[in-house]
C-alpha cells in the first residue's frame, strides 16, 4: 500500500516540477487542491479502498529545460504521510498503520532518479518515471507509469500500478484467527492537477 502511494506521489511530483518557466527555473505548476491517491485492494471478505489528498513534492528544476514537460527537472522528493491514508473505517486504518509500521516509518517516500516522456497521442501525453520506494522502511527500484492531459486550470496526471505488499516486507493483515485476509497484491491510482 506504501508503495503505491509513492508511485502516484512521484508521478505526480515529476510532472508538477516538470512545468517550469523557461529561462527562468521557477515551477509554474503547484500542486492543486484536486490531488488524490488512493489504493484499491481486496480481502477474503470484502473489496476495500484507503485513500489521502495529503502528499507533498519537492522537485529541483533542471538549469535547461527541454521543454515544458520533457527533461525539465533534475530530481523530485515526494511524501506521503501514512497518517492521512484513510480506509473509511477506524480500525481497518489502525490495521493498515500497523502493517506498515508507521511509528518507526511515518511516511512513504519516492526519490526520482529520471523520467521520460514515452509517447504523444490524442488521448495525452505518456511519462515513464524511474526512481527509488521507500515504505516500511524498505527501499526499491521501481517505474511508474503516467498520462498527463490539459485541464481547465492547468495539467492532469493520471495513472495506477499494482505492486506487492510482501516485496517491501509488508505483511497484508490477517484477522479473526485468519478468517479475513488481505490480498498481497493491491492497486494504487493518482489523479492531481497542477495548476497553472
Amino acid at each position: 500500500m506504501r508503495r503505491s502511494i509513492g508511485m502516484v506521489v512521484a508521478l505526480t511530483a515529476t510532472l508538477a516540477a516538470g512545468v517550469v518557466a523557461q529561462g527562468t527555473n521557477t515551477l509554474r505548476l503547484p500542486l492543486g487542491p484536486e490531488k488524490r491517491l488512493w489504493i484499491e485492494g481486496t480481502s477474503s471478505v470484502r473489496k476495500f479502498t484507503c485513500q489521502t489528498t495529503t502528499f507533498e513534492a519537492t522537485p529541483t528544476p533542471a538549469p535547461t529545460p527541454a521543454s515544458p514537460i520533457e527533461r525539465a527537472v533534475q530530481t523530485v522528493d515526494v511524501r506521503v504521510p501514512v497518517s492521512t491514508l484513510s480506509c473509511g473505517n477506524g480500525t481497518m486504518d489502525g490495521h493498515l498503520r500497523k502493517a506498515l509500521r508507521s511509528e518507526q516509518n511515518p511516511e512513504i517516500r519516492f526519490e526520482l532518479a529520471s523520467y521520460a516522456v514515452t509517447a504523444k497521442t490524442a488521448a495525452g501525453t505518456a511519462v515513464k518515471t524511474t526512481g527509488t520506494m521507500t515504505i516500511a522502511g524498505s527501499s526499491k527500484t521501481v517505474e511508474i507509469d503516467g498520462l498527463v492531459t490539459l485541464a481547465a486550470t492547468g495539467l492532469r496526471v493520471q495513472g495506477a500500478k499494482q505492486i506487492r505488499m510482501s516485496e517491501y516486507g509488508v505483511k497484508p493483515p490477517s484477522l479473526m484467527l485468519g478468517t479475513l485476509k488481505v490480498a498481497d497484491d493491491v492497486t494504487v491510482h493518482f489523479d492531481v492537477v497542477l495548476e497553472r
